[in-house]
């Protein structure tokens, strides 16, 4: 893990650093794949997510996860182009912020030496909140503006996206004690005919907004373990890198599929629902 001090291309104020996370065990010459991450309001990504971006680095990916001036409070809505947070020009503003880090990277790679291992050709994007809208707001300008080759967008515990358009693969995380909207605003952009290519709605049974930071409903899991690292990163492998789907998709042909984690047998978990792919089966 490393620290770019100020990210070019970065436009929305707060400090404009990132975090950046790599696998440490490559061959020479190999690249990885690139995943720009963007933080919900009032979390930061070093801070919020120390468990989930080092978990899908080690997947084989370049993480970068800028932090923005909703990092810490007092948050700001220097992105929005409309007052109103929920609004399309909201969501569009921090779509472009995200856009702006693959391009400042791809431009300045000079600002940190992992930037040499990104693969700018395979691109995934994710976030969490107020960061997962702005994967789909991205996803969404990057298909209208071409350039960027994105391969699959996680959008985890989202604000809503009023007009998504995207085609890639698509995976949205929610909990069923998340009491901010977002698994209500998760559930409609996935019934969305805008999200229209393979799309996964997994729905953590007993998880807060900050699932993914170890803050869930007690469910005999230790307090440092969250259930959605380690579905988010395979997911991004399958559809990034094109390895381990079959850890994601089985053969069963079930649209409704349930997971069940290891050491709590005959005990649902989480469900997902799965569109838009010919295996419909869910399997970790």
């Amino acid at each position: 893990m490393g620290i770019i001090p100020k990210m070019p291309g970065l436009t929305g104020g707060g400090s404009r650093s990132a975090s950046i996370y790599y696998p440490s065990n490559g061959t020479a010459g190999e690249t990885f794949p690139l995943i720009v991450y963007m933080h919900g309001g009032g979390t930061g990504a070093a801070k919020g997510y120390p468990l989930q971006l080092p978990t899908i680095a080690a997947f084989g990916f370049v993480v970068i996860a800028p932090e923005t001036c909703q990092a810490l409070p007092p948050t700001c809505n220097a992105l929005c182009l409309f007052p109103d947070p929920a609004s399309q020009g909201c969501a569009e503003g921090w779509g472009r912020e995200v856009l702006n880090a693959v391009n400042g990277a791809r431009e300045h790679p000079s600002v940190h030496p992992a930037l040499g291992l990104a693969d700018f050709s395979r691109l995934g994007i994710a976030g969490h909140s107020m960061g997962g809208m702005a994967a789909i707001a991205a996803a969404t300008l990057a298909g209208q503006a071409g350039g960027y080759n994105i391969k699959a967008a996680v959008s985890q515990h989202p604000n809503l996206v009023p007009k998504p358009n995207v085609t890639a693969p698509v995976l949205f995380t929610g909990g069923t004690k998340d009491t901010t909207g977002a698994l209500g605003w998760g559930n409609q952009m996935f019934a969305s005919q805008g999200i229209s290519g393979i799309k996964i709605n997994y729905v953590i049974e007993g998880a807060t907004h900050l699932e993914m930071m170890g803050k869930h409903t007690p469910t005999g899991l230790p307090p440092w373990q969250n259930r959605e690292d380690a579905v988010v990163a395979q997911f991004l492998a399958c559809h990034v890198r094109g390895e381990g789907c079959d850890a994601i998709y089985g053969e069963s042909g079930h649209e409704v599929c349930t997971h069940e984690w290891p050491g709590k047998s005959h005990t649902a978990l989480a469900t997902c629902k799965v569109d838009n792919y010919p295996s419909l089966n869910f399997v970790v």
